[in-house]
């Protein structure tokens, strides 16, 4: 029995680091998704870095609603 290609063939030497460009739509994406009221799993990323820079933005997204609330209490607060 043969084994399957992508099971012999992982080098090193082959493996490409995202762009700038590329985490940073990911980053995009999961801020869109989190606005979009999307779970965090709803992540379409595989890459490593770019599902880290997906849940990145997700929670960054998240943490700026948790301040805008906080934020709107304070001023009905006033």
């Amino acid at each position: 029995m043969q084994n399957f290609k992508f099971l012999n063939d992982n080098k090193k030497d082959d493996y490409i680091t995202p762009t700038m460009d590329e985490i940073a739509n990911a980053l995009s994406v999961g801020r869109r998704a989190y606005l979009e009221g999307r779970s965090v799993d709803y992540n379409p990323f595989l890459r490593l870095e770019l599902s880290d820079a997906f849940d990145e933005g997700w929670e960054l997204e998240h943490s700026y609603d948790i301040l805008r609330n906080a934020q709107q209490r304070a001023n009905d607060g006033l």
